[in-house]
C-alpha cells in the first residue's frame, strides 16, 4: 500500500507540526523486524535521511533511541548517508552499535582534518575524538582500543593506492555513505582491488562492506569458479566437482547479503 501511495505522489518528506517526517515517526514506533522493509522503501523513494525535527532529533538519533531498531537498520541509514557525527553521544550504546558509529565518525573526521596543514599521521591524532565521556562504561578500555585500531587502519588506507584516482581511504570515504553505484566500479577492477584488501582491515570492515555495492560484487562473483562436491553415488566415496554457472550464481546472490557475497568470493581464492 505504501509503495502505491509513493508511486502516486505522496509527500515522502512531509513535515507535521513538530517538524517530523514519516521516517521519524516510523523509527519512533518500530518494534518488528519486518518494518525494516518500509524503512528501505522510504529511503529508496528519497526520504531525507538527515531530517531534523523541532527538538533537534535527527533520523539516526531517532533510530538509536529505539531499542527495537536492529543494527541492520542502523547500517542501512548510514549507507544512505545519515550523519554519524551527530550521534557521538550514542557511543555509550552496546558495543556493536558503538563500533559501527566509531568507524563512520572517524573516517569523516579524518577526511575533514586532511585539509588541516601539518597533519599527516592520524593514528595518534587523539583530538579527532575524545571518549572521556564513556569512562564509566565497563567496556571503556575495549572502546578506546577499538578507536585506536580504527585510526591505525584508516591512516594505513590513506597510503594504500588502488588506482590513479583513488587511495583505499578516498574510495571508501566516497562510497560508504552512498547507495549509488559508480560507473567507475563497473568499468574497472576497483571492486576487485578493494576485495583483495578486505581481510587486512578488520576494524573497519563495516566501512569496506558499505563501500562495495551488490551490483559490483555480483559482477565479480559471476566470474569466480564456484563449485561444490557431488558424491557419485550413495555407496561410493568418490566425488567430483560441480561448477556453478553464471546464471545460477546470479540467482543464488539474490538470497545473500553483501557480507555473504564478499565471504563467498574470498572463500574460492
Amino acid at each position: 500500500v505504501m509503495k502505491l501511495l509513493l508511486e502516486h505522489g505522496s509527500k515522502i518528506n512531509h513535515r507535521n507540526n513538530r517538524n517530523r517526517t514519516p521516517l521519524h515517526d516510523l523509527l519512533e514506533v518500530m518494534h518488528e523486524d519486518f518494518q525494516e522493509r518500509t524503512i528501505h522503501l522510504l529511503l529508496s523513494y528519497g526520504a531525507d535521511v538527515n531530517a531534523i525535527d523541532n527538538e533537534n532529533t535527527s533520523i539516526l538519533r531517532e533510530a538509536l533511541m529505539n531499542p527495537y531498531v536492529p543494527l541492520s537498520s542502523i547500517i542501512m541509514l548510514l549507507e544512505f548517508g545519515a550523519n554519524a557525527d551527530d550521534c557521538v553521544g550514542f557511543l555509550d550504546s552496546e558495543m556493536p552499535v558503538a563500533k559501527l558509529l566509531l568507524q563512520y565518525i572517524l573516517i569523516k573526521r579524518i577526511s575533514n582534518a586532511e585539509l588541516e596543514p601539518n597533519v599527516t599521521d592520524f593514528s595518534t591524532y587523539s583530538s579527532l575524538l575524545n571518549l572521556k565521556f564513556c569512562e564509566h562504561l565497563e567496556y571503556y578500555d575495549e572502546l578506546v582500543a577499538y578507536k585506536q585500531g580504527c585510526l591505525k587502519e584508516l591512516n594505513a588506507m590513506r597510503g594504500e593506492r588502488i588506482s590513479t584516482n583513488y587511495t583505499l581511504f578516498s574510495y571508501i570515504n566516497e562510497r560508504c555513505s552512498s547507495v549509488k553505484v559508480s560507473e567507475d566500479d563497473l568499468k574497472t577492477s576497483l571492486t576487485e582491488k578493494v576485495l583483495s584488501k578486505f581481510n587486512q582491515y578488520p576494524y573497519c570492515k563495516d566501512l569496506i562492506i558499505a563501500s562495495l555495492k551488490k551490483r559490483c560484487l555480483l559482477k565479480v562473483l559471476r566470474n569466480e569458479k564456484i563449485y561444490t562436491w557431488q558424491q557419485i553415488s550413495d555407496c561410493s566415496l568418490d566425488k567430483y566437482k560441480v561448477h556453478l554457472n553464471s546464471d545460477t550464481i546470479k540467482t543464488l546472490a539474490t538470497y545473500l547479503s553483501k557480507s555473504d557475497m564478499i565471504n563467498l568470493t574470498l572463500a574460492y581464492r
